[in-house]
């Protein structure tokens, strides 16, 4: 058995959706989702432009990868959805497969009226 020094981490791609204060969302890719949404939500310049004025965001949808590049690639085909359909994907919690662990714990409901400002 290898020792600890020598086991690699696995680390996870994350495609995500976030929701912003006016209702639209907005999808990035991340190896830290915790690390992003509070990114998104202080602005700055590590903060995406999008997200810049429509604070504050919060994390509604979530999907692992194994790479960079299949996450690049998710990241893409979502962009390219329409608004209904990204909504019915959060609201689905994304899709399951062996491959693709899904965090369906940070889907949120999109029909319920959330009170972002609080945040």
């Amino acid at each position: 058995m290898p020792d600890a020094g020598t086991l690699a981490i696995m680390q996870y791609w994350y495609v995500y959706i976030v929701r912003c204060v006016d209702g639209s969302f907005y999808t990035g890719i991340t190896t830290d989702l915790q690390r992003r949404e509070r990114e998104h939500n202080e602005g700055g310049r590590s903060g995406a432009r999008y997200t810049r004025a429509r604070r504050p965001v919060q994390m509604v949808w979530a999907e692992a990868h194994s790479d960079r590049s299949a996450a690049l690639k998710r990241e893409y085909a979502i962009k390219q959805l329409t608004r209904m359909a990204k909504r019915k994907l959060v609201e689905e919690g994304g899709q399951t497969t062996p491959s693709k662990p899904v965090l369906t714990a940070c889907a949120l409901a999109i029909g319920a009226d959330e009170n972002l400002s609080g945040r």
